[in-house]
C-alpha cells in the first residue's frame, strides 16, 4: 500500500470530564487551511457523563507549526500537533501516547516517518504541550530514535520530564526495547538517549539466545513508590509469520536518567499468539499489573499443532504484584504458570469454551484506578459472525477487581457482508484506551460503520473503512456503560486517497487533569483527558 501523509493532532473537549486530544497524522493532498481551536461541550446525564438529546459539538482544528510531511495540514478536531506518513501505530494494544503526571507538561509521541518509501525512514517523534502558556514546546516535533524506531510508548517522570519507549536498531539483529531519557532540567529539552537491558532474546524460538528472536514491541510504566520503578513488556519477535512467542517482562530500578537504573535479566511470562501485553501501575500503592492474552484453555497443553494454530481464540490473563514487580521476579517458571499455580495473585478471567459467542483477539487496555482498583478491557471478535469480511464482528468487554462481573462496553455486531474492507488486526469496534478522571471511568475506541450505515463511509478505490472516535463513561465502577458518542463525526463517504477522514489509532492519558490556564479556550477548573489520535488521509494501514 503506498504511504501517505497524516495528521496528528491534540483535541479539546468539554464532556462531564473534557477531553484534550492530539491528532498526529495529516495527508499527501492537503486539505483546506486549518482554523481555530477544537472544543466541544455537552451537558451531564443524570448518572454518567453524557447529555441525552444533545450531540457534542466540535469546532474546527488548530493548526500546529512545524508539521512537516508536505506542510500537510487538516480539518480534523483537535491541535495539530504534527504530520506522518506511518499511519500504522501498534499491531494491537495500544498502550499509551500520551501522558502527563500532574506538571506543567503533557507528553505525546507517534511512529513517524517523513519520506513516502515503505521501508523508509521510520522514527519516532515526540512534542510536548506546555499547559502553563498553552503551547507547544517545540517549534518542530523531536525525533527519539533513528535505525527505523518504532512503535513507542509514553509516559512521564515526577520531574515533568517525557519517558518514552520503543524498539530500534541499525540491522535485525542488533534491534531491541529501549527507554529513552531526556537531558530536560525542570521543562522538556527534548534531547533523548536511550537506556536498555541487556538480555533481550526471546525463548519460543532459541531458549533464550539469538539471533533474529529479540524482545520488541515495549510497552513502559513508570512507577514512584517505595522505589523509582521503570516496569518494560515484550514480545518476542519471531522468525516466521503466524509462529508463537514469547512474553518477557523487565524491571529497571533507579532514577531518571540513562545509565542511572539497574535492569533486571527478563522473566518470561507466556507463550503466546499475539503482540499485545499491557501494564498497569498505581500511582499511590506499589502495585502493578501485567495483562495479557493467551490461546483458550481448551487448546492449551494440547501440542502445538493445537495449541497455537490461530490467534482468534483466546483468554485474558493477569498477574499482579503488591513490591513493583518483586514477586514477578520471585517465582519460578514463567508468570503464567505461576497465576496458574495460585503461587501469586492473578487469574484467567474469560476461561472461554468452544461455544462462546466471543474470544478474546488482539486489543487490551488496563489502569488502575485511584482506589487501586485493576480494570482492564479487551477487544472479542464474534465468533458466530460468518458473514462480515474477517470476523469483523466484535465487542469490547470490561473486568475490574472490584466489579469481577464482565460486563460489555459496547457491542459492533452489524452485518457488513463483506461488501467493504476493515483493517488487520482490528474489528469494527477497536484500539481502545481506558482512562479515570473525575470519579469516572472513560473508555475510548475506534468505530468502523453502524448499525443503520456498516458500509457507507470507505474510501472510493481500496473501500477500507474510514474510522471515527467514539467514547463511553461508566460511573459505577464498569458496571454499567453508557450509549457511545461520536467525537470525530467526520464521515467522508466514497473520498479519493488523500480527501479521507479516518480517525484511528488514539490514545488517551491514563488520569484526568484540571484545566488551570484557560488553554484552547477551555474554562479554568475543567476536567480534562488528553487523547493523541491519527487522522488518516487515505483509510488503511502499511507496515
Amino acid at each position: 500500500m503506498s504511504k501517505r501523509a497524516l495528521v496528528v493532532s491534540l483535541l479539546g473537549t468539554l464532556i462531564a470530564c473534557s477531553l484534550a486530544a492530539p491528532m498526529v497524522l495529516a495527508a499527501s493532498q492537503q486539505p483546506q487551511a486549518a482554523a481555530q481551536r477544537a472544543t466541544f461541550p455537552a451537558r451531564l446525564a443524570p448518572v454518567y457523563g453524557f447529555g441525552g438529546l444533545e450531540q457534542p459539538l466540535l469546532s474546527p482544528p488548530k493548526s500546529g507549526s512545524g508539521i512537516a510531511a508536505g506542510s500537510v495540514s487538516s480539518q480534523a478536531v483537535g491541535i495539530q500537533v504534527g504530520a506522518t506518513a506511518y499511519d500504522y501505530q501498534h499491531n494491537c494494544s495500544m498502550g499509551h501516547q500520551a501522558e502527563h503526571r500532574g506538571t506543567d507538561f503533557l507528553h505525546f509521541g507517534w511512529m513517524n516517518q517523513q519520506d513516502f518509501i515503505d521501508g523508509g525512514d521510520r522514527s519516532v517523534a515526540t512534542q510536548s504541550y506546555d499547559l502553563v502558556n498553552c503551547e507547544t514546546v517545540f517549534m518542530n516535533p523531536k525525533l527519539v530514535t533513528a535505525d527505523y524506531g518504532g512503535y513507542m510508548c509514553m509516559d512521564a517522570a515526577q520531574n515533568g520530564c517525557a519517558v518514552p519507549s520503543a524498539h530500534e536498531g541499525a540491522d535485525s539483529d542488533s534491534q531491541r526495547p529501549r527507554a529513552y531519557f531526556d537531558f530536560c532540567v525542570g521543562a522538556p529539552l527534548g534531547t533523548f538517549q536511550s537506556d536498555y537491558p541487556t538480555d533481550i532474546y526471546g525463548w519460543y524460538t532459541n531458549h533464550g539466545t539469538g539471533p533474529g528472536n529479540q524482545n520488541l514491541w515495549p510497552i513502559i510504566e513508570w512507577q514512584i513508590g517505595t522505589q523509582t520503578i521503570l516496569h518494560m513488556i515484550t514480545c518476542e519477535g519471531s522468525p516466521g509469520l503466524g509462529d508463537p512467542q514469547t512474553i518477557s517482562y523487565y524491571r529497571r530500578v533507579g532514577d531518571y536518567g540513562a545509565g542511572s537504573g539497574t535492569w533486571s535479566a527478563q522473566k518470561l511470562v507466556d507463550t503466546v499468539m499475539m503482540i499485545n501485553p499491557v501494564l498497569a501501575a498505581s500511582q499511590t500503592t506499589d502495585k502493578v499489573a501485567i495483562v495479557w492474552n493467551a490461546p483458550v484453555d481448551y487448546h492449551r497443553d494440547q501440542g502445538i499443532a493445537v495449541e497455537f494454530n490461530n490467534q482468534y481464540e483466546n483468554d485474558i490473563w493477569y498477574a499482579v504484584s503488591t513490591d513493583q514487580g518483586a514477586s514477578f521476579m520471585a517465582v519460578s517458571g514463567s508468570l503464567g504458570h505461576a497465576v496458574d499455580l495460585g503461587a501469586i495473585p492473578g487469574a484467567n478471567i474469560t476461561t472461554y469454551d468452544p461455544l462462546s459467542p466471543y474470544k478474546a483477539y488482539c486489543d487490551i487496555a488496563a489502569m488502575i484506578t485511584g482506589d487501586d482498583n485493576l480494570h482492564i478491557v479487551w477487544g472479542c471478535r464474534r465468533w458466530t459472525d460468518t458473514t462480515s469480511l474477517y470476523r469483523r464482528q466484535g465487542a469490547i468487554f470490561h473486568w475490574s477487581e472490584d466489579v469481577p462481573n464482565i460486563r460489555p462496553v459496547v457491542k459492533a455486531e452489524w452485518d457488513t457482508g463483506g461488501t467493504c474492507v476493515g483493517h488487520a488486526w482490528g474489528m469494527d469496534a477497536a484500539k481502545m484506551s481506558i482512562a479515570e478522571c473525575d470519579s469516572r471511568l472513560y473508555v475510548l475506541y475506534t468505530q468502523f460503520g453502524n448499525a443503520e450505515a456498516p458500509c457507507y463511509d470507505y474510501s472510493a478505490n481500496k473501500k477500507v473503512m474510514n474510522g471515527e472516535l467514539y467514547l463511553t463513561v461508566s460511573g459505577d465502577h464498569g458496571l454499567n456503560w453508557d450509549r457511545p458518542q461520536n467525537l470525530t463525526n467526520s464521515p467522508t463517504p466514497l473520498c479519493a486517497d488523500g480527501d479521507c477522514e479516518s480517525d484511528y489509532w488514539a490514545s488517551m492519558a491514563r488520569y484526568g487533569r484540571t484545566e488551570t490556564n484557560g488553554c484552547e479556550g477551555i474554562a479554568v477548573g475543567t476536567k480534562i483527558l488528553d487523547i493523541l489520535y491519527i487522522n488518516d488521509k487515505s483509510a488503511g494501514g502499511c507496515i
